[in-house]
């Protein structure tokens, strides 16, 4: 019977999980802090995990190495939520689902508790930072939890059901299982409360769409700005596809196709941004790597004052270079219609109240498109 339930629940993580996006292959995507020096905070994680599904988990390094056992509580947000299933698939091929990851496992599951022993002894400016690290803790264990469609809840918390029938602590005092954690984990995602998130999403991807339903296809020639190796990648991967089908698998494993819209021509921008923000709202919780570049794209051009020291020639180069880039900004926001400036305007909206984003590029994009009026069309016809 539990070999049944065992299988049963398997069953239900897999359909559960199976239309979770991958998270690229980047082993730096992987991890927050994947560093070449410092295998301990990343590294190793991200290296063992690149490149896989977490259907084919890297077993034989987990079983070597505690700090990838432990792996997930390493992970981005899009890696914890795709990757997740697979480590409660390793917890229940485990005898009694109890092996080295299991505990950060439910560890992770779980929310965070700031230890106030630590506080002891410690000056207010330490105190402080202490108090901001937990912070962070706190609103990236929301947020991690936050990702969980309905499904997947049910999922997690009848794993972490059967997980707790399997528990005894009398019988193996030495588990790397806590009761105590079981079940504020599922006290926890059982409170989560999905709806208001998923409507406001799916209520601005409408709008997004519906403000942009009639910009034209600029053409293949459209696609090409500067004509170098990089930008024929772009122009491979865009030729002759409508922004609501996006190169989304070339998008989240290169940073320039994923960064794209910015070595396109005008007439290409102002068709393909609705695509961009709509890949940057079906990630999850709006994670992807070229979300922040798209937010920094929406902002007016700060100018960064040329070295004082250099030739008169050389700083009037410079600052018309400037003045260039910031000309350009201006015409690529100034084709926005105005229903297209307010769906601009409510997915920045959307980023910073509801997907927790915090840039202050959101801040001055919104006000700065606030400001905005809509450029002749004649100049819609000009290349970038």
């Amino acid at each position: 019977m539990t070999e049944d339930r065992k299988g049963l629940l398997k069953q239900q993580i897999e359909d559960a999980f199976s239309d979770v996006p991958s998270p690229g292959v980047d082993p730096e995507e992987l991890v927050d802090n994947y560093s070449p020096f410092d295998p301990t905070v990343g590294k190793w994680t991200g290296d063992a995990f690149a490149g896989r599904h977490w259907k084919d988990m890297p077993l034989e390094i987990m079983a070597e190495n505690h700090m990838v056992a432990c792996g997930l509580g390493q992970m981005t947000l899009p890696a914890f939520h795709f990757y997740l299933p697979g480590f409660m698939m390793v917890t229940l091929d485990s005898p009694d689902c109890d092996w080295e990851g299991s505990g950060s496992l439910i560890f992770d599951l779980a929310p965070p508790e700031p230890d106030s022993s630590e506080e002891s002894g410690k000056t207010p400016e330490q105190l402080a930072y202490k108090r901001e690290v937990d912070e962070v803790i706190r609103k990236d264990y929301e947020i991690s939890m936050g990702l969980l469609s309905p499904a997947q809840r049910k999922a997690v918390l009848d794993f972490l059901g059967y997980v707790k029938g399997t528990f005894s602590e009398e019988e193996t005092p030495d588990s790397n299982l806590d009761l105590r954690n079981i079940n504020r984990a599922i006290a926890y995602i059982s409170s989560l409360d999905y709806a208001p998130m998923d409507d406001k999403k799916a209520l601005l991807k409408e709008q997004i769409k519906e403000a942009f339903a009639d910009v034209p296809y600029p053409g293949d020639r459209a696609l090409d700005s500067a004509g170098n190796s990089q930008d024929e990648e772009i122009i491979e991967a865009f030729r002759g596809r409508h922004w609501k089908d996006m190169p989304v698998k070339n998008m989240l494993e290169k940073h320039h196709v994923a960064c794209g819209w910015a070595d396109m021509t005008f007439q290409a921008f102002h068709f393909y941004l609705p695509g961009f923000m709509l890949v940057t709202l079906d990630r999850p919780r709006c994670e992807w790597k070229g979300k922040w570049a798209l937010i920094h794209q929406f902002a007016p051009v700060v100018p960064v004052a040329p070295d004082p020291n250099l030739p008169p020639d050389e700083i009037a180069a410079y600052n018309r270079q400037w003045e260039s880039l910031a000309r350009r900004h201006e015409v690529r926001m100034a084709l926005l219609w105005p229903a297209q400036r307010k769906a601009v305007i409510d997915f920045l909206t959307y980023l910073r109240d509801v997907a927790e984003c915090d840039n202050p590029d959101i801040g001055r994009a919104i006000a700065y498109i606030s400001t905005l009026k809509h450029m002749a069309p004649k100049l819609f016809s000009r290349r970038a």
